[in-house]
Parts: C-alpha cells; structure tokens; sequence
C-alpha cells in the first residue's frame, strides 16, 4: 500500500480532524449552611444579652430607696474593689 493512499482513506473518515463537543451543564448546585446546635444557643444567648438592659432598675430602686431613708451604707473599698474586679474581668477576655 503507497502512503498518498494511507492519506485519502484518513480523509475518508476524517480521524485525524476534532469535533467540537457541545455540552450543556444543567446541574445546579445550591450552598447549603448548617448550624450546629451548640451555635444556635450561643446565637440565642448572644441576642439575649444584646436585649438584656445594662441598667438593673431594681437594684438602682433598692440604693434609692435607703440612700431617702438614711439607710444606705457606701462603703467605697467594696465598691472600689468590685469595680476593679469587674474591668479586670472585661479586659481578660
């Protein structure tokens, strides 16, 4: 068999051409988030200390009440040291 020949039967069948493969995607893919459990409560807590007043009206109520009556005793070192211990608290975290 002589090459040229070789080459018209390549054409003949056209192996050595590339056909052009149209595909279509159509799979959709949705991102999908879960929460564990242990986020859902930190989330409720979360919102509910943003809820939370900072203010306790009771215990101001209280302290207004005995400071009108005579009764309310202001002893600055517990609450020097309470308070102190309360921004170290905030700080550490």
């Amino acid at each position: 068999m002589r090459i040229d020949q070789v080459t018209r039967v390549n054409q003949v069948y056209n192996t050595n051409a590339t056909k052009k493969v149209n595909s279509i995607n159509t799979t959709k893919v949705q991102d999908t988030l879960a929460i564990s459990q242990t986020g859902r409560d930190m989330q409720i807590a979360k919102q509910a200390i943003a809820n939370a007043n900072d203010i306790r009206m009771d215990r101001v109520n209280d302290v207004r009440l005995k400071l009108k009556n005579g009764l309310y005793d202001g002893n600055t070192n517990e609450f020097a040291e309470a308070l102190v211990s309360k921004i170290n608290e905030s700080v550490m975290r």
